[in-house]
């Protein structure tokens, strides 16, 4: 960074990298811990500006270059108490399965909403993909559980993101939608 005569692109790019490295970094000491008791930053996230902000980091990375997003967020603002790095990942883990699963062509549906009766805030990423098949549906949450090959996957994103909604007092249930693909309704607990 400090070589003088480097592109702004090279210099924008070098910028995407640190950051990264950094959110690895985190990542890393994430998965590490857990487990053991950790300072937890817990404050009040709009679900549609997390989702965003995550969705945009993996268009940029490539992972969902080919997808067609589509948004169904609801007309108000959906917020709840979450450590916002826990929840981005989360939703990248579940945004980077449904592009494994369409093999990085398709389209994947964001939404957000208030449920009907319990008033409880979601998030709903679904993908158009070949769906859940029944054997698999039953450990989808298991560790080491996968049906990738280990070049894609060590079956730990699943079973993370699962304690993880469950450390915030959330839900996550997976179904076949009727439509076809995979659906992932994340739950959280009301403000």
């Amino acid at each position: 960074q400090m070589e003088n005569g480097l592109s702004v692109q090279f210099n924008e790019d070098l910028e995407e990298i640190i950051k990264a490295t950094g959110d690895l970094r985190k990542l890393a000491n994430t998965l590490l811990n857990l487990g053991k008791p950790r300072p937890i930053k817990i404050e009040e996230i709009t679900l549609s500006e997390l989702l965003d902000t995550v969705t945009e980091t993996l268009i940029v990375s490539g992972v969902l270059k080919n997808v067609k997003i589509v948004k169904k967020y609801s007309r108000k603002e959906i917020r709840t108490m979450f450590d916002p790095f826990m929840l981005e990942q989360v939703i990248r883990n579940l945004e980077i399965n449904a592009s494994h699963a369409m093999e990085g062509r398709g389209e994947l549906i964001l939404e957000t909403g208030l449920g009907d009766k319990n008033r409880r805030p979601y998030i709903i990423i679904r993908d158009k993909g070949p769906g859940i098949p029944d054997d698999v549906m039953g450990r989808l949450f298991e560790p080491f559980f996968t049906t990738k090959d280990s070049s894609k996957g060590n079956g730990l994103g699943l079973s993370i993101v699962k304690q993880i909604m469950e450390e915030f007092q959330g839900t996550i249930n997976a179904e076949n939608h009727e439509e076809g693909g995979a659906e992932f309704k994340l739950e959280f607990r009301p403000l």
